[in-house]
């Protein structure tokens, strides 16, 4: 699983990433592309389409998962809420329904300039990931959940948020892999 968020750049896998798959775009001013490569293999290489006219703040999370359906490990079509500037909320991930048992749930969350790194994950997640380089990259919180049934998984928001004085725009998205 890959995700790239930067401050003005593309929000197309294709602009970005060599083979792979996309899976969703979210766009403005934190731009973000989330997609996969399946590996049947020990090491799989993951190749950049462009360069050169993408902004240099970026943050690019990596997640190696085992145990995916690799013909179809998307369970649903993905969403993405987008908080606008000046919303002081928390991060809440959107709502999605599975219609597999034993799917595993993500959450990503990207914030341009702001350093969120130390939010607490959705209640009954656990943290995958998180990481800023500067308050001047985008900010990635990642955590997951297994669901035993196929059914609707509404996340609650992130804890120990801290709203940025740039209160620049963020997303959330919620993503439902299928067990292989």
């Amino acid at each position: 699983l890959i995700w790239r968020t930067t401050d003005g750049g593309s929000s197309t896998w294709a602009d970005i990433f060599g083979g792979g798959t996309s899976i969703l775009g979210a766009s403005g001013n934190c731009d973000s592309v989330l997609g996969y490569y399946v590996s049947s293999g020990t090491s799989i290489t993951i190749s950049v389409a462009t360069v050169g006219d993408e902004p240099i703040f970026e943050t690019v999370s990596y997640v190696v998962l085992r145990n995916v359906n690799s013909s179809q490990p998307i369970d649903v079509t993905p969403t993405s809420v987008i908080n606008e500037d000046g919303d002081n909320f928390a991060p809440d991930p959107p709502a999605i329904t599975t219609v597999t048992a034993d799917c595993l749930i993500i959450v990503l969350f990207a914030q341009d300039d702001a350093d969120n790194t130390g939010m607490t994950p959705p209640s009954g997640y656990t943290k995958i990931h998180s990481y800023t380089d500067s308050i001047s990259d985008p900010t990635h919180y990642l955590a997951y959940k297994y669901l035993t049934s196929a059914t609707t998984e509404n996340p609650s928001a992130f804890g120990n948020w801290t709203s940025s004085s740039r209160l620049d725009r963020m997303h959330t998205i919620t993503l439902a892999l299928r067990p292989a």
